[in-house]
């Protein structure tokens, strides 16, 4: 059957046991069961709407549909999934209405290749819990509006590029997991909950978790769990100070920002088993807590790494790039704070308390010997030049200061 530009209705069942079927670049709309035993269902790059009542979607194993919508009279209707079957999306998911649920023990896949769209309607058990599979090679928006805790259904994403995005918020809050086998899920701004009894959240290898830190995580304790080479990246577009998750252990570990966003660590300790990079324009605030790297080398800091002054830090400070700034406590008494690298490229002192102190250890007299220009002591207490000690003969010129005595009762040079 070939059909055209425009619409098709199947009021009674409809079935497919042989043969091609040329499905419409407009609408085919089906009122009743969809079997399809043998033969070719070409989508055609048109939609396939689902109405009425409760019906049955059965395909011999699998069947590709370009842009598929749920649309029932009513959402105590349902669209079963057959045992095992696989559904394609490759276009955009839209479920205005209804139920799409599993209908047998063994659980069905929705595979979207495109985006998820949801005013109402759920994906839920019947006997089984339908999986929801992201595996498109472009960009996929997740925008479920105001049903955001609509999907009971197991999420995996499995892509080999682009992301998932959230255009809205995801309530998870039964028992089934998230999990990220390839490819980016960017939160964005939005809130995430995998909370479940017993449901888990997991980042493997190559796969990455975005998120701007300005939504509301809420996870079972130890999760997000990310393995060593996966990666999780905070980003922002707006000035503040955003709190990272509360997590022990990352792979790779990467901040973005612009000028004035600042990335707060929440755990006592976090471990990093991959790299950390701190991307221009962004900061990292360490608030007191341990920074530990498997790798001490693997620090990358073109940004700043704001601390306290009383992390325990493994870090090999970045010396090509970069700034660390110490804030202390903010505990309005003055503490002294010592300093948690021998080297620095940039260092900034910003104390909250005006009477904190960093002490800096001193660096040895060969070190700064080499490639010294001049040696300056200013401890003559008269005249108008100051000799070299350095023995290359590159005496100053006193100008604008006047000799007075020092705190060790030494001369020393006064400057206006």
């Amino acid at each position: 059957s070939t059909f055209g530009s425009g619409n098709v209705y199947f009021n009674n069942s409809f079935t497919l046991s042989g043969g091609t079927f040329n499905a419409p670049q407009g609408v085919a709309y089906f009122y009743n069961n969809f079997i399809q035993s043998a033969g070719i269902f070409n989508h055609n790059s048109g939609t396939v709407e689902f109405n009425a009542s409760s019906f049955t979607l059965d395909v011999p194993s699998s069947i590709n549909f370009y842009n598929f919508r749920l649309n029932k009279s009513s959402d105590s209707y349902y669209l079963y999934l057959k045992a095992g079957d696989i559904i394609n999306v490759e276009g955009v998911t839209t479920i205005v209405r209804g139920i799409l649920a599993g209908y047998d023990s063994t659980a069905p896949t929705v595979n979207l290749k495109g985006d998820l769209i949801m005013s109402g309607g759920y994906i839920t058990i019947y006997s089984s819990y339908p999986l929801l599979k992201f595996s498109g090679t472009n960009n996929q928006y997740v925008n479920l509006n105001t049903v955001t805790g609509n999907i009971d259904s197991p999420i995996t994403i499995e892509k080999s590029s682009g992301s998932v995005i959230l255009s809205s918020n995801l309530i998870m809050d039964n028992t089934k997991n998230l999990t990220l086998t390839a490819g980016t899920l960017d939160l964005a701004d939005k809130s995430l909950t995998v909370n479940g009894t017993g449901a888990t959240f997991t980042v493997a290898d190559e796969a990455k978790l975005r998120l701007m830190g300005s939504g509301t995580y809420t996870f079972n304790s130890g999760y997000p769990q990310f393995t060593n080479n996966s990666t999780l990246e905070y980003y922002q577009t707006n000035t503040g100070t955003y709190n990272m998750l509360s997590v022990s252990n990352v792979g790779n570990l990467i901040i973005n920002g612009i000028e004035g966003s600042i990335f707060r660590a929440s755990t006592s300790s976090l471990v990093v088993n991959g790299y950390l990079n701190i991307n221009e324009h962004g900061t990292l605030f360490a608030n007191s807590k341990d920074i530990i790297l498997a790798s001490s080398t693997r620090f990358f800091n073109e940004g700043n790494l704001q601390l306290v002054g009383d992390e325990n830090l493994n870090l090999e400070n970045d010396l090509d790039s970069g700034t660390v700034t110490y804030v202390g406590n903010g505990d309005s008494a003055t503490t002294t704070f010592e300093s948690l690298f021998t080297n620095y490229f940039n260092l900034k002192v910003n104390f909250i308390d005006s009477g904190d102190i960093l002490n800096i250890p001193l660096v040895s007299s060969s070190t700064l010997d080499e490639g010294l220009i001049a040696h300056w002591e200013m401890d003559e207490g008269t005249g108008t030049t100051i000799s070299d000690s350095s023995g290359n003969g590159n005496a100053g010129t006193i100008s604008g200061a006047s000799w007075s005595t020092g705190q060790d009762g030494t001369a020393a040079l006064s400057f206006d």
